[in-house]
């Protein structure tokens, strides 16, 4: 960063943003309407709640994607095409059935679509729809989609009342409807057996040549509907080597050959991805905005392995998310300024539903002071309410436990002081947020497994020795222990940090660490140099003296998302000498004087080409700053100052 006279320069013409911005919405238009005629919401407003302003950010439905790739763009499915096209264009006069069947990311809903969008083939079903499924569906939604897009189908107007009728009188219009058809419906992503079960009674079997495509991850699915020599399989496979890395190719080079100089490193990318294309498109497209030089390629492969090896399941839980949030058995009631998935809430017969099945399953086990008769294995603990001595005698019998959280409580359990850490060796998660807590036992760094430790809102001032000296930790990933000094509102100003003892830099991989009270020494902010794999971090009460080694040591955080400084008692803030900030940085918080070799502590500056994914920047109690200097082609995505 540094100190620059001019602003933006060159803006453009009102009349021809005005021009652009038209065009987009034409086309923003089109894909709303076109994914609307396939059950999609394609977003909506949602406040951000809890603590600042409300921020409208869109959520998408991710299985949108799927239905608008082009042609050109897939590659591997021309086989699977053909025989599908083949059951649904020849054959017997009777309603034939044709099971798509592979796990989530193969490419399912992709190759239906190409094949129902084929219209020299299919052009024959004049009466046909495509409806979409999925895990928690509504059977009076499905009938009332499969009417309306059939009718639309044949150009005729929908029965008036439609929306008013029940799921009776819907089946008793479809069936006759269908009677004399020759119809083609595709039902995508079908989760429950039962679901055929029903929908087969109403479709006809009139001996029109009718043809139904089923979309599924389940197997038993598949394999069940097959109930006649006229009802079909596909199992759908991954892709080979050789087209992975010819769909990786297409995305990441836009239809270029790959460079010899990145051949191997591509091959070892497209590995990972296990022949999913839904990945190799995702990778691939987010490779094909970075330079084409092999260092910075191996930077995001060493970073996409870490990815992998650490949250395998990532993505996956992710779509489930999503899957609840598009029924709405989820709210979403916060999201950041870029459009993440903060928090969510459920209605509270939905909330008695999951502790039930939790409980069931013995995945989680919410402990009150009503569980005194609980006697199963618990993996993992949540303490609420009051002091719970029940639940610590529950947990002091539970070794094996994996997580342990506790909410809303008014006094800290024996559990911290009577209990021994070390007992609980497969121990993962300890989350202690707002707890009346002052101090932490000193054998948590006896906790070989540990990946996440957080003491949001607690009084803990400092870590104990055993955590920073001990390189047993090498597993966490996650220090989040910070606290404000007003309850009335969130401030960075009023944050406090943690006190950390050198050592930290045996942490290799840890990703979260915020915030950290810098006032420990020069030694310990050098040793943050060594944790590169970090993704977000926070510094509280950082001296002027101390700016130069901590510039060094955030210069060789490449994969640095996150970052918030805040110096000692408003001093000086010189950061200037950041030579090299990541390439990856979302959000950037400062708050502090300027050095007077900032235009006298006036003007603060962004050098040309930096910052490019940065989308969220504050400046804090820069009281002197009345200019923000930003040269042409930095900070490209800015969205909130």
């Amino acid at each position: 960063m540094a100190g620059v006279s001019c602003l933006i320069a060159k803006p453009k013409p009102r009349h021809e943003i005005a021009s652009k911005v038209k065009d987009l919405k034409l086309k923003v238009g089109k894909l709303k309407k076109e994914g609307s005629s396939y059950g999609f919401d394609s977003s909506f407003e949602q406040g951000s709640g809890g603590s600042g302003d409300t921020i409208n950010v869109p959520w998408h439905d991710p299985r949108a994607i799927s239905l608008f790739i082009e042609e050109a763009e897939i590659v591997g499915i021309e086989s699977p095409k053909g025989e599908l096209l083949n059951w649904l264009i020849e054959g017997a006069a009777e309603r034939t059935v044709i099971s798509v069947v592979g796990m989530g990311g193969l490419g399912k809903t992709t190759l239906a679509k190409k094949v129902y969008d084929n219209k020299k083939d299919v052009k024959r079903f004049a009466c046909r729809a495509w409806i979409i499924v999925s895990q928690s569906f509504k059977m009076e939604i499905v009938l009332q989609n499969m009417i309306k897009q059939f009718y639309k189908a044949m150009k005729e107007p929908i029965p008036e009342g439609m929306d008013a009728m029940d799921e009776i009188s819907l089946i008793g219009l479809l069936k006759k409807y269908l009677e004399d058809k020759m119809y083609a419906i595709v039902f995508d992503d079908v989760w429950r057996l039962e679901f055929w079960g029903f929908i087969k009674y109403i479709l006809s079997e009139n001996r029109s040549s009718s043809r139904v495509v089923i979309t599924t991850r389940n197997v038993e699915i598949g394999c069940a509907i097959r109930e006649s020599r006229f009802h079909h399989v596909h199992n759908l496979q991954p892709l080979s080597p050789e087209s992975s890395l010819e769909l990786f190719c297409k995305k990441a080079f836009q239809g270029s050959c790959c460079p010899s100089e990145l051949e191997k490193i591509s091959i070892d990318i497209v590995k990972r991805c296990a022949g999913l294309s839904f990945e190799i498109v995702a990778i691939g497209g987010a490779l094909s905005t970075k330079q084409k030089n092999e260092l910075e390629w191996q930077k995001f492969n060493d970073s996409l392995s870490s990815e992998l090896e650490t949250n395998s399941h990532l993505q996956k839980g992710k779509e489930y998310l999503n899957e609840l949030i598009h029924r709405s058995l989820v709210q979403l009631s916060e999201v950041d300024q870029v459009g993440r998935i903060r928090r969510c809430k459920v209605h509270d017969l939905m909330r008695e539903i999951i502790l039930k099945k939790a409980e069931e399953l013995s995945f989680c086990h919410v402990l009150g002071d009503e569980d005194s008769s609980f006697n199963g294995k618990l993996r993992r603990g949540s303490v609420q309410k009051g002091t719970n001595t029940i639940a610590v005698e529950i947990i002091s019998r539970n070794a094996q436990i994996r997580s342990l959280l506790l909410f809303d409580i008014d006094v800290v359990p024996m559990l911290l002081t009577d209990i021994s850490f070390t007992k609980f060796k497969l121990l993962k998660v300890v989350d202690f947020e707002h707890a009346p807590l002052y101090s932490v036992p000193e054998d948590l760094g006896n906790l070989f497994h540990l990946r996440y430790l957080s003491l949001r809102g607690t009084k803990v001032k400092m870590l104990p020795k055993s955590i920073v000296e001990i390189t047993k930790l090498k597993k966490l990933r996650h220090i989040l222990a910070y606290s404000y000094h007003s309850t009335l509102e969130v401030r960075f100003e009023t944050a406090r940090g943690l006190h950390i003892g050198e050592g930290i830099s045996n942490m290799l991989d840890l990703q979260k660490l915020c915030y950290v009270d810098a006032n420990n020494g020069r030694g310990l902010i050098e040793e943050m140099g060594k944790l590169r794999q970090l993704r977000r971090l926070g510094i509280v009460n950082l001296m002027e003296e101390d700016e130069p080694s901590m510039c060094a040591s955030i210069s060789n955080m490449k994969y640095l998302e996150s970052l918030v400084i805040v110096s000692k008692d408003d001093g000086i803030l010189n950061l200037q000498t950041i030579s090299n900030p990541s390439r990856y940085l979302r959000n950037l918080c400062l708050q502090g004087g300027l050095s007077s070799n900032a235009y006298g502590g006036e003007c603060f500056g962004f050098v040309e080409s930096g910052f490019q994914k940065l989308k969220m920047l504050r400046l804090l109690n820069m009281k002197e700053l009345k200019t923000l200097s930003i040269q042409e082609g930095t900070l490209p995505i800015l969205e909130h100052v």
